[in-house]
């Protein structure tokens, strides 16, 4: 699929260019995130992570929780789904999801009070003592780098592997003109101007897969490659094989270490 990366999508907004979610009212943050968590459950966000854990899970050991942690949660929509998920699934699994943003992490608790699966903390990505002390199975990221500055994305990368026994998933969007004209047309239907006016920025926020591959390279990723998706989404995931380091011989690590 040839990008159309020219025009208002020929280069990627700056951090200063988007409108900061501490700019909204309580009204606006919600109302934003109604759409959002529409777009991530109906067109693609969701469908890629399960798509990726289906191909892993058959290498998970019955019975033994799978430990989950997903950056920039936003209202936990995708925390809830892998639960769903998971269950219909039969696999035992665990959720941290996290965001630096304190009204979000609220909103998200209150629509997701009674599932014991998922704990919601107010942790910063950037976070260098949060990271070193936990390690989850997976680390999820969706529209995670569009959060992101170019600054942050490799840092937040390498941080992600290290954070990951398994292997790591990223989703998020693809700039490209057509994505952006159908996003503009969309947000058109939204009364709420918030929301009208930051869709848009979404697609301009993303990123191509040559800037993406260039970023995980940047990251020490090797064993991963940004993959184009239906519907402009790009994603960014791998898991970790077992191989053998020559210098420690007979004993295993994973790639990527």
């Amino acid at each position: 699929m040839f990008t159309w990366n020219f025009g208002p999508c020929a280069r990627r907004l700056r951090p200063s260019e988007r409108i900061p979610l501490s700019h909204l009212t309580d009204d606006e943050l919600s109302c934003l995130y109604d759409t959002l968590d529409f777009i991530d459950k109906y067109m693609g966000g969701h469908r890629l992570i399960f798509q990726h854990l289906n191909a892993w899970s058959h290498l998970w050991l019955p019975g033994k929780p799978i430990e989950i942690l997903i950056l920039y949660c936003g209202r936990g929509e995708t925390a809830r789904a892998l639960v769903r998920w998971a269950k219909k699934m039969n696999v035992s699994m665990h959720v941290l999801a996290v965001d630096p943003d304190p009204r979000l992490i609220k909103l998200a608790k209150e629509k997701c009070g009674t599932d014991k699966e998922i704990t919601f903390d107010v942790k910063d990505a950037s976070d260098a003592l949060f990271f070193q002390a936990r390690s989850f199975d997976y680390v999820i990221g969706l529209n995670l780098l569009n959060r992101c500055s170019d600054e942050e994305a490799v840092p937040l990368l390498r941080s992600t592997q290290l954070m990951s026994k398994r292997g790591f998933i990223v989703v998020d969007w693809i700039r490209d003109l057509r994505a952006y004209g159908w996003m503009r047309g969309f947000s058109s239907l939204m009364l709420d101007g918030t929301v009208r006016n930051y869709l848009p920025v979404l697609i301009r926020r993303g990123f191509v897969i040559r800037e993406v591959n260039a970023i995980a390279a940047q990251a020490n990723l090797e064993y991963v490659k940004g993959r184009k998706h239906f519907g402009f989404r790009f994603s960014l995931a791998g898991e970790r094989g077992l191989v053998m380091d020559p210098k420690l011989s007979p004993i295993p690590r994973l790639a990527g270490i």
